[in-house]
Order: C-alpha cells, then structure tokens, then sequence
C-alpha cells in the first residue's frame, strides 16, 4: 500500500510539473480559482500493461540519489482539475491563495470522505515509462484531491528547509 502510495504522489508530482493547463468540455485543468495553484483528482483504475523499469538517480528533500524499481501496471491516474472555492464545514468560503512570495514545491494529496463513482469511464494513456505504447485503462472511484503546497521548516531535509517566513508589510 505504501508502495502505491508513492508511486500515486509520484506520478503527481510529474504531472504538476509537465501541466499544461488543457481544459476541456466538463472542467479541468484551471486549479482552485484565484491563486490556489493546480488541483488534480487522482482515480483508482485497472490498466492491463505492466512495465518493468527503473529510475535511475532519484531524488528530493528527503533522499539521496537512488534507483527505483517501477515493476507492475499503474494504479491511480491523476487529472487536471478545476474549483470555483473552498468551503469550510459550514459552507463559508476559506479560501486562502498562495501568495505572490509563495513558491509551491511539494503536492499534498487528501483522501476524500465521498469518493466519486464513476460508471464505465475507459481512457487511453501513454506515459514516459512506456515511450509510444498506449493503453486504455478503466477509471474507477476518486481516491485522491491534490494541491500544491510549500514546504518549510525541514532541517533534515536536502537542503534543509527553513521556518516560514510572512512576508513583511
């Protein structure tokens, strides 16, 4: 499980990473609006193709280059997304956007109360893991909402991490 759960934030960070914003018909790919950075909602799926590979010096805040094994088919797809707010439990707006000081550098991943079922959703992928093979996998329940965040006051990370810091007036 752990395994998978790497693997899904993974897979995330690439995408935060390489977004290009595509928006399409039924939402997508704007983040929480006014300056909340990008929003993913990451799906269970059933993917038939299986890779064998291996990242060769990986690295971030918390390890040293290392080869990691990829072996298996992927889990979780993750997909640009879009919210118009973000609600406190009595539906007041709490939003808070990032600002123009703020450098996101990490993506914080929630696991959501309600997931959405999604009814006979296929979708064909293609990933650097696999150069030129697609795959159709089926789309199953959200099992993730993910937003960038920034990450702070980590003195054992790689470099360390300094306090957070409010910008002055």
């Amino acid at each position: 499980m752990k395994t998978r759960t790497i693997r899904a934030v993974a897979m995330t960070l690439g995408l935060v990473a390489v977004s290009a914003g595509v928006t399409y018909a039924g939402g997508g790919g704007e983040g929480i609006k006014g300056g909340g950075g990008e929003l993913f909602q990451c799906y269970n799926i059933s993917a038939p193709v299986k890779v064998d590979k291996t990242l060769k010096d990986v690295n971030d805040s918390f390890t040293n280059d290392t080869l990691v094994p990829v072996p298996g088919a992927p889990t979780v797809l993750c997909i640009s997304s879009n919210a118009s707010d973000v609600l406190d439990s009595k539906g007041d707006s709490s939003f808070n956007a990032f600002s123009a000081f703020d450098k996101p550098d990490a993506v914080l991943c929630y696991a959501p109360q309600v997931s959405n079922a999604i009814a006979a959703v296929t979708v064909t992928v293609r990933d650097p893991l696999n150069p030129g093979l697609r795959q159709t996998v089926k789309v199953n329940s959200t099992k993730y909402i993910c937003v960038q965040a920034v990450m702070s006051d980590c003195p054992n990370c790689k470099p360390p991490l300094d306090p957070e810091v409010p910008p002055g007036p």
